[in-house]
C-alpha cells in the first residue's frame, strides 16, 4: 500500500493466524462491522510468568507487565488487530477507534493461570453511548 513494505516474521504470522482462526470460530464467519463502522477492541492479554514470578514469595493473581520480555503490549494488540482483520471481524483495522489493551502476567499455575489472550470486539451501540455520557 502506498509504496510502503512491512514484514512480519515467521512466529508473529502465525499467531495472527491462530487469532484469525479462533475469531472465525466464535463469529461463525459473519462480519461483525462493515467498511466504515467504528469499532472498539479490548485485550486482557496473559504473559507466562517469569521464573521470579513463580516462586512462592510472588503475590498471586494477575500482575502487570511492565517488562519487554515476551513482547511489547503494542505488537502484540497490532498482531490481535490483525487476525480480526484477516478472519474478516470488521474490514479495516482503522475502524477500531477506540483500542485498550491490559497487558499482564497470568495467575500462578496451580491458581489456574495460563498465558491467553482474551479479546473482546464492540460495535458502535455498545459503546458509542458510553462516549457520549
Amino acid at each position: 500500500k502506498d509504496g510502503i513494505r512491512t514484514y512480519t516474521d515467521e512466529k508473529t504470522a502465525a499467531y495472527e493466524n491462530k487469532v484469525a482462526w479462533l475469531a472465525r470460530q466464535k463469529t461463525r464467519g459473519r462480519m461483525l462491522a462493515d467498511n466504515g463502522v467504528p469499532v472498539r477492541v479490548d485485550v486482557l492479554a496473559q504473559h507466562k510468568r517469569t521464573k521470579a514470578l513463580l516462586k512462592p514469595s510472588a503475590p498471586d493473581g494477575l500482575i502487570p507487565k511492565t517488562s519487554r520480555t515476551g513482547g511489547d503490549a503494542d505488537n502484540h494488540l497490532k498482531a490481535i488487530l490483525d487476525g480480526l482483520e484477516k478472519a474478516n471481524v470488521f474490514k479495516n483495522d482503522a475502524q477500531c477507534c477506540c483500542l485498550r489493551i491490559d497487558a499482564v502476567y497470568a495467575d500462578k499455575p496451580e491458581n489456574g493461570g495460563r498465558p491467553c489472550s482474551l479479546v473482546r470486539v464492540y460495535l458502535p451501540t455498545d459503546f458509542l453511548e458510553e462516549m457520549n455520557k
